[in-house]
């Protein structure tokens, strides 16, 4: 007597691959505005405060280009379901302190990636 716990008919077979390649199709384009995915951000000290700026990319103002305030910028494209990767990339002020340099990019990185 031969005892089978898992049976795949071709016919089962069949509907479980058409089930895959549906399931992978709608996971793939139920992203397919990137901009969606796209964000932009900067970290000011003000009378030291922190202050953390960021928004969709279409929608990202630079800051003042002179102002010595600005610590950090970043940008974050959240787009790991289509690609299976996201890039985070931030960039601090060589002319502040260490340590608002580090502060800075962990608030922006914070502040990108939070749930």
């Amino acid at each position: 007597m031969q005892v089978s716990f898992f049976h795949l008919d071709k016919n089962m077979l069949g509907q479980y691959l058409v089930f895959v390649v549906f399931t992978t199709l709608t996971l793939a384009l139920a992203n397919d505005d990137p901009s969606l995915h796209r964000f932009r951000g900067h970290v000011l000290k003000i009378n030291q405060k922190y202050e953390i700026v960021t928004t969709l990319a279409d929608s990202y103002k630079e800051p003042d280009g002179n102002s010595n305030n600005v610590l950090a910028t970043g940008s974050w494209d959240e787009n790991y379901n289509i690609t299976g990767w996201s890039v985070l990339e931030i960039k601090t002020s060589e002319n502040q302190t260490n340590v608002d340099q580090a502060y800075s990019a962990g608030l922006l990185e914070g502040q990108f990636t939070q749930s």
